[in-house]
């Protein structure tokens, strides 16, 4: 409550005081708000904006960014702690951003309380699925390496291999590869296999992936891509729509 009334007098003053300086900043020659300025300095994000309301929207979003950081309070006003039943998940929470693991507009608390996991591999490896957030069809996770080794504690993003655009192809005709740590669709991790699937199949489209977790990683076994097909009848009317798989890997 204290961090919504908070960002609401913000926003309430930072709208007030826009008619005072919105006109002087279309006409100065520089976009970027004078140091002199007591709300906005110089160092803060270069606002170009045609119209008043596009110039609102722009201090809403340094704003709303700025106070992203701000700790999440309880109605005593005391910091909520998260409810991670592994110590492991609370050091990742704790340091997420130096780990740089869930990018803050991903990130939300009480889906990665109940979502995240961990999974012992072996008597010194666990394999950590951190939740970040969910969507409508989709949920999104990160998955790292806990190691406990002779010299201290070693904790290493996991990629995955994936085609970021299905069409997107280089000058030989061939899929562009890409890593990613965040993973999204609707995973899933097996620890007694140590394999991740991972589909993105809506509406008869996207794609599944198989991942095997060896040599301290995850290695793509399979790759299929799920291609919509509408057929039609003589007249151009849709008559069928099926899904049209192909292995792109191996």
């Amino acid at each position: 409550m204290l961090k919504k009334q908070l960002i609401s007098l913000i926003l309430i003053t930072e709208i007030a005081l826009i008619s005072c300086f919105y006109d002087s900043s279309l006409e100065a020659s520089n976009p970027v708000l004078k140091a002199s300025n007591p709300v906005l300095k110089a160092s803060n994000p270069v606002l170009k904006a045609s119209n008043p309301v596009e110039f609102i929207l722009q201090i809403v979003e340094i704003i709303l960014s700025k106070t992203s950081s701000i700790p999440l309070k309880n109605k005593g006003n005391e910091e909520v702690k998260p409810n991670f039943k592994d110590e492991k998940l609370v050091y990742i929470y704790d340091n997420k951003r130096w780990l740089k693991v869930c990018r803050d507009g991903q990130f939300v608390l009480h889906f990665s309380e109940r979502a995240s996991k961990v999974y012992q591999i072996n008597s010194h490896q666990y394999i950590i699925e951190f939740g970040c957030g969910s969507g409508a069809y989709s949920v999104f996770y990160e998955y790292l390496l806990y190691a406990i080794t002779d010299h201290g504690i070693e904790i290493k993003p996991l990629q995955v291999m994936w085609i970021d655009n299905h069409k997107g192809i280089n000058l030989n005709d061939q899929l562009i590869w890409t890593y990613s740590k965040l993973v999204g669709g609707r995973p899933t991790f097996d620890a007694n296999s140590l394999t991740l699937k991972v589909s993105t199949v809506r509406n008869l489209a996207g794609y599944e992936a198989e991942y095997k977790f060896e040599e301290d990683e995850f290695k793509l076994i399979k790759y299929t891509i799920f291609t919509l097909k509408i057929t039609r009848d003589k007249a151009g009317d849709p008559t069928e729509s099926i899904s049209e798989p192909k292995v792109v890997y191996p």
